[in-house]
């Protein structure tokens, strides 16, 4: 129950004072669930050390729903790694060839996309309502961009889930947004074109 509590006055310590406290955690079986909640709030400029921790955590782990949600809550930010170092780990870990993994983030981008679950707004104007991605779904793009940019194994973007979430998505964003992952939606495309063209 002291967990979260102790790594929160933590973060203010010196790196070898986070080291020192580190060895003594990892010696005990931490469950995974007590760093979930943390993961969205720590900065990759400022908590360093932690991340890293939390990243030898999690790289252990099989990848769940839960897990996803709060990995994908993270602020996309080109010079953060650690979501996509995750999500990497698992793919090279073959979590049953990826496929798990994308049925996972498929799941979680179309939740997100959803009116309830993405908290997406509609903005009403003369009979016409224009769709906008929530932000949460939004973020969970800018991840999926950051690993398209930084990857070389683009079996993920391969898989029916992500191909089908992002068109899904696609159809659901305005025009700036369309844009902005123009690339990363590109993926999808190729990967229909080839549907096609037997």
């Amino acid at each position: 129950d002291s967990f979260q509590p102790v790594i929160n006055v933590s973060l203010t310590w010196e790196t070898f004072e986070q080291y020192a406290l580190w060895q003594l955690l990892l010696g005990h079986d931490i469950p995974v669930d007590c760093i979930l909640p943390l993961i969205p709030r720590l900065s990759y400029d400022k908590h360093a050390e932690v991340l890293t921790h939390f990243m030898h955590l999690l790289r252990r782990e099989k990848p769940t729903a839960e897990l996803i949600k709060h990995l994908m809550s993270r602020e996309p930010h080109p010079g953060d790694r650690f979501v996509t170092t995750v999500l990497s780990s698992w793919l090279s870990q073959q979590f049953e060839d990826g496929k798990k993994l994308g049925d996972l983030i498929g799941s979680q981008l179309c939740k997100q996309a959803s009116p309830a679950g993405g908290k997406r707004k509609r903005t009403t104007n003369t009979n016409k309502i224009n769709n906008s991605l929530g932000a949460l779904a939004e973020m969970t793009l800018g991840h999926l961009d950051l690993l398209r940019q930084n990857c070389r194994n683009y079996d993920l973007f391969n898989l029916r889930s992500i191909q089908q979430a992002l068109q899904t998505v696609r159809s659901l964003c305005t025009d700036h947004q369309k844009k902005k992952f123009s690339d990363l939606f590109a993926l999808a495309d190729s990967e229909s074109d080839d549907d096609s063209n037997p």
